[in-house]
């Protein structure tokens, strides 16, 4: 019998998920990540429901569990990440991160610890087998498909990963967790960056620095004065709300210079790209491109993707050249390449 280690979080997806694995027919076992740190406090990503719930699951279906203590990997790769790419001027994405550099790679280490061959989550996505390559496929209902914060896993990690729920609906999913008498059975999605509070980033990131962001000047795309701002963290490529300043045609949030602490504002049509450039780029079918190669890109997970062809700058970097421009292309947000329904790979925008 085949061992699996699955990653119980306390939600109902991962519950499935450990459900179906064991109807299966494999030996299966709960591994909770403890995230929970003194800097995330009571914002942590995981706190004693949630453990409590995923040892009511695992009881239910008559499994072992157990919960190990990534807190400082969580705090040095995720939230040091996090908090530094808003000091850069970026807009980070800390769930790609947490994917990357914790959950898979800690999941994949005590799977070997156990001699388990697979490791299954909760994601709705879905894997198949292309001749000697692993391929990473949309979930099979775009509602709730999360293939974009998976682009970063690699051939070793997806021939031994199973996503058990990648071809259900979520409603499906609740059914059986109710049927099966889970207790998370209707408890509702996480929404928010996990570790911060009312998804309010700013007061988080000033808290864990013990510093204020100092004012600074709105300027136009040219360098003339427009305003004051409030602390440059506080603003987003593509924001038009919230900039306190009157104006008959909107302004709008279209970059950011760190050093000088400007906050750079244009109008409507200077929000639009024609290309960008994505750094630490990993493919799935393929190792890397030689020439240009056509898809389809997001350029954050609610975005819609847009045609574009990717031009090779080297081992891990591309160049992104849209069809049609696209608005509010924003550094450091994850930009996920498309075939179709496969994931051909992903990046981080520079």
């Amino acid at each position: 019998m085949s061992k699996s280690l699955v990653a119980l979080s306390g939600g109902v997806d991962s519950s499935v998920a450990a459900f179906l694995t064991k109807e299966k027919g494999f030996e299966t076992f709960g591994i909770t990540l403890k995230l929970n740190s003194a800097a995330a406090d009571e914002n942590s990503c995981l706190d004693c429901d949630d453990i409590s719930l995923a040892k009511q699951v695992c009881d239910t279906l008559g499994i072992k569990h157990e919960v190990i203590d990534f807190c400082p990997d969580f705090e040095k790769n995720v939230i040091d990440r996090f908090v530094g790419g808003y000091l850069n001027g970026e807009t980070p994405n800390p769930c790609v991160d947490c994917n990357r550099y914790i959950k898979f790679p800690k999941m994949f280490q005590l799977a070997d610890d156990v001699g388990a061959e697979f490791v299954v989550t909760g994601h709705y996505a879905q894997i198949e087998k292309s001749g000697d390559r692993f391929l990473l496929k949309k979930g099979a209902y775009d509602m709730k498909d999360q293939s974009y914060v998976l682009y970063s896993l690699k051939q070793s990690q997806l021939s031994r990963i199973m996503f058990p729920i990648g071809n259900m609906k979520k409603d499906e999913v609740r059914q059986i967790a109710s049927t099966l008498g889970f207790l998370n059975s209707n408890k509702p999605d996480s929404q928010d960056i996990c570790f911060v509070k009312d998804n309010d980033y700013v007061s988080y990131i000033e808290n864990r620095l013990s510093k204020k962001f100092e004012q600074g000047d709105f300027v136009d795309k040219n360098g003339n004065f427009i305003a004051k701002h409030m602390g440059i963290i506080s603003y987003t490529i593509g924001q038009r709300k919230g900039l306190g300043i009157a104006s008959t045609e909107p302004y709008y949030v279209i970059g950011k210079d760190v050093e000088k602490n400007q906050v750079i504002l244009g109008r409507m049509a200077d929000q639009f790209s024609e290309s960008m450039i994505v750094k630490n780029v990993n493919f799935i079918p393929f190792d890397s491109i030689e020439k240009e190669y056509r898809c389809s890109v997001k350029i954050r997970y609610k975005h819609k993707e847009a045609p574009a062809a990717l031009i090779p700058l080297g081992s891990d970097k591309v160049k992104v050249i849209f069809d049609e421009a696209q608005k509010a292309v924003t550094k450091g947000q994850s930009a996920v390449f498309y075939d179709g329904d496969y994931v051909v790979g992903g990046g981080i925008i520079e």
